[in-house]
């Protein structure tokens, strides 16, 4: 599946040069979670095949689109993302901004191309103006006096929001009632923060890691208890919708990199 989508994602940027090899950097690498999630939920719940493809891209393109934003010297100034050089230092900052812009657009286009697109690139309109974008300048406002509820606020806005959309999303294409609706979207909630808690925890000893960590405020037995909360909520509110397992295998996947990550 993550060798799919990395062709996938190349394939449908619709972009002409320098942009593109912009994205395409941008977009190289990665766990391809999201993509997966989106897959395995739609399975769950009956979503159409082909729109859920395009609601996975789109979703990873605003991804990529927010680290492009994120990495940049009045950011949160990353000189690397994913062991390469950030897009703004292999590029210039220019130039990712303008990406940025672009993946965001295409999300949009994306979105619009699928049945009901109209109201699935309205939820992405408002995810991003609503509840990333604030949160990341809630990260600048806050960079020097960042307290534990101020950080899980700033992941609840940059990180859980994108994984909330997506489930969201999902549900829309599938045609879900109101109940399995919320059961999905608070399950990639859930997901969303505990994935957050494992990335601070794996990143706590970066050099010049300068984003909002809770791992560099909080005991790691107290951070990684949170985890499992969340993780094990996550089990609970999705075995209903659960109809082959791979949700729960999903669940189950993050506590191993949980534990591993200690």
């Amino acid at each position: 599946m993550r060798e799919r989508y990395a062709v996938r994602l190349v394939d449908q940027l619709g972009l002409d040069a320098p942009l593109r090899a912009v994205a395409v950097h941008a977009l190289q690498g990665g766990k391809r979670l999201r993509p997966m999630l989106a897959e395995l939920l739609g399975r769950s719940i009956g979503a159409p095949p082909a729109a859920l493809v395009e609601v996975a891209t789109a979703v990873e393109y605003l991804h990529t689109a927010s680290m492009l934003l994120d990495d940049l010297p009045c950011m949160d100034d990353a000189a690397e993302r994913r062991g390469v050089p950030a897009a703004h230092v292999r590029f210039s900052e220019a130039q990712a901004i303008l990406a940025a812009v672009a993946l965001v657009s295409r999300s949009y286009a994306i979105l619009l191309g699928v049945d009901g697109g109209g109201a699935l690139a309205l939820h992405a309109c408002e995810t991003v103006a609503r509840t990333m974008a604030p949160g990341q300048a809630l990260e600048l406002a806050h960079d020097t006096t960042q307290s534990r509820e101020m950080i899980e606020r700033i992941h609840e806005q940059k990180t859980a929001s994108l994984f909330a959309l997506l489930g969201r999303l999902v549900a829309a294409i599938a045609g879900a009632s109101t109940d399995i609706t919320k059961k999905v979207e608070a399950f990639a909630t859930l997901l969303g923060r505990a994935y957050q808690i494992i990335d601070d925890i794996e990143d706590r000893n970066e050099p010049g890691e300068a984003r909002a960590n809770l791992a560099r405020l909080l005991r790691l037995d107290v951070l990684t208890a949170q985890a499992r909360d969340l993780l094990a909520e996550a089990r609970r509110i999705i075995m209903e919708v659960d109809a082959f397992g791979e949700l729960t295998a999903l669940v189950g996947w993050l506590e191993h990199r949980l534990d591993a990550s200690g």
